[in-house]
């Protein structure tokens, strides 16, 4: 009898562990990062890719940004972050050290730069 008591009380205590040990988990503190990318002329853009990467190097998180041009970041662990946008080969300024609070929302709106203008080609005088 005494060695089911004991048995009984044993599994109760590990379940009542895991449990606690979920319930910790479930707290962790996270922000989010959200905003819009915008085209150089201002317009939002659908389908553009987001990159916010850990200012420490690690591999970066990706979003698309949706029709109205909107991105977020959801469960984004505290922390200072790199944040930039890619549409069709052109790239949003980089921008550095986006600092990210428990629940927190920090909101970046990023624009497109506009494309570099091409030297402009040597008049050819041979003739």
């Amino acid at each position: 009898m005494i060695r089911r008591i004991f048995l009984a009380s044993t599994v109760l205590a590990i379940g009542f562990g895991l449990m606690a040990a979920g319930n910790l988990r479930a707290q962790e503190k996270t922000g989010t990062v959200s905003g819009i990318v915008q085209s150089a002329n201002g317009k939002p853009l659908a389908e553009a890719r987001v990159y916010l990467q850990p200012s420490d190097g690690h591999a970066p998180h990706t979003a698309q940004t949706d029709a109205a041009g909107h991105y977020s970041f959801a469960n984004v662990k505290p922390g200072l972050y790199d944040l930039r946008a890619q549409f069709g080969g052109a790239w949003t300024e980089l921008q550095r050290n986006i600092n990210v609070h428990a629940n927190e929302e920090v909101t970046v709106n990023l624009k497109l730069q506009p494309p570099a203008t091409p030297p402009a080609k040597p008049a050819n005088n041979n003739h």
